[in-house]
């Protein structure tokens, strides 16, 4: 995950990050891994909010709750 999403930060597609960032938060929330999990849905909602995409914000919303 970390490598898709330096990849996707490289080819500067802002919606792949987001999803990547995404992705990885809620896998270190599974794991039980809150801090890294909420840092990972933080970046991706950053990322989500400059690009206007509102559904991913809205899936990283429930995340960061659940990992709360």
């Amino acid at each position: 995950l970390k490598q898709q999403i330096e990849i996707q930060h490289r080819e500067k597609d802002r919606a792949a990050e987001a999803i990547g960032l995404a992705n990885l938060g809620y896998a270190y929330v599974q794991l039980g891994q809150y801090e890294l999990g909420c840092a990972a849905l933080e970046q991706s909602l950053e990322v989500g909010q400059s690009i206007g995409a509102e559904r991913s914000n809205a899936y990283n919303r429930l995340n960061l709750g659940l990992a709360y």
